[in-house]
Formats: structure tokens, C-alpha cells, sequence
């Protein structure tokens, strides 16, 4: 498969989520980031591959969980809420995977001309 196979399959079950969530309301908490953070980064992982030989994903991940471990003492030294904090993190992660997947969808097309 060609590496714009995937993002593709993504934005086509990232509609179907938006869908699900407007139509079906059987689980008002959860919102469409807090669905979208593992197929994303599933994803990002197989564009990263697909149009560059390789994926450092794994990198990212741990600059992500060591940028979190600051986040979460300094969000604790403040009193905040455990359960806050880590919905906050999770919405956050999912954030940065769909900007980590159009960066490399706009590089990809950039760098592969």
C-alpha cells in the first residue's frame, strides 16, 4: 500500500466516530478526541513507515510521556485532580497525534515530489 492509503482509512473512521458520536448518545463523557487516540497513533506509525522507510514514533512517544511526567507534578503539586489530569493528558495525546499525522501527511507530499 502507498503511504496516503492510511490517512485515508483514518479520516474515513475519524468521520464515522464524528457520526457515531452525533446520531448515538448513549456516552455523553466521552468525546471524539478521547476515541481518537490509538487509531491515530496506530496510523501515524504505518504513513511514518509507508513514506519513509521508517518510524520513529517510539521517540515520540517517550518525549511525549517524559513532557506528561512534568505536566502531571506540576499539575498534582497544584492540587489538581488525578482523574482531571489524566483526561486533560488523553485528550492532549490525541491532539498531538492528528497534528503529528497531518505534519507527516503535508511532509510525505513535500518530500516526495
Amino acid at each position: 500500500m502507498t503511504w496516503f492509503y492510511w490517512p485515508a482509512i483514518w479520516l474515513a473512521i475519524f468521520f464515522l466516530i464524528i457520526l457515531w458520536r452525533l446520531f448515538y448518545r448513549s456516552f455523553p463523557q466521552i468525546g471524539v478526541l478521547d476515541l481518537a487516540v490509538i487509531p491515530t497513533f496506530v496510523f501515524a506509525h504505518l504513513t511514518w513507515g509507508a513514506a519513509f522507510y521508517r518510524s520513529d514514533l517510539l521517540a515520540v512517544l517517550v518525549v511525549w510521556l517524559l513532557i506528561g511526567a512534568i505536566w502531571s507534578s506540576i499539575a498534582l503539586w497544584h492540587r489538581q485532580r488525578l482523574a482531571f489530569f489524566c483526561r486533560r493528558y488523553w485528550q492532549a495525546t490525541g491532539i498531538i497525534g492528528i497534528i503529528l499525522l497531518l505534519v507527516l501527511c503535508v511532509l510525505a507530499v513535500i518530500l516526495k515530489r
